[in-house]
């Protein structure tokens, strides 16, 4: 059986590890994710190849007006940032929706992630709003896609770059 509900109006800071990716309250589903907040968390010893900030998404419910601050990762991650809206053969959804309003702002990777991903599904189906506010890696302030190896496709947008 299936939760179905909300998780919102939340601020947390949980680091738990399963298969190498952290459980961040990205999941979706059924569940729907709205107005929460991960702050002031350090995350060491990530390992695998999955996104620290990580969601993909197949579900019906709608991710909306997350936002993760005050957030340090130690070490090399491989990738940061992986939010995905698809289609999943284990997801038993008749429809899809939307991510959007994500922030992150003042996230510091020491290490030099090698690919980072934002790809909607559809017109119907995109992730907009995703803003990243003093995102640093390495030591540098990032201020573009091609500087932290983010792939956008067409069905993502307003995705800004804030020093």
């Amino acid at each position: 059986m299936r939760w179905r509900g909300t998780l919102g109006n939340q601020r947390l800071c949980y680091l738990g590890q399963w298969h190498g990716w952290l459980l961040l309250p990205l999941l979706g589903g059924h569940q729907r994710v709205e107005s929460c907040r991960v702050d002031r968390c350090y995350v060491i010893h990530k390992y695998g190849g999955n996104p620290v900030f990580r969601a993909n998404h197949a579900g019906e419910a709608l991710i909306r007006n997350v936002r993760f601050s005050d957030i340090f990762i130690e070490g090399d991650v491989g990738s940061l940032v992986g939010l995905k809206i698809m289609n999943h053969r284990y997801d038993p959804d008749l429809g899809h929706n939307s991510i959007e309003d994500i922030y992150f702002k003042n996230i510091t990777a020491d290490g030099q992630p090698t690919s980072n991903f934002i790809e909607g599904l559809s017109e119907e189906f995109q992730i907009r709003r995703v803003t990243f506010e003093n995102l640093r890696i390495g030591g540098k302030v990032i201020l573009n896609p091609v500087d932290m190896n983010l792939k956008i496709n067409n069905f993502a947008s307003e995705v800004k770059f804030l020093p």
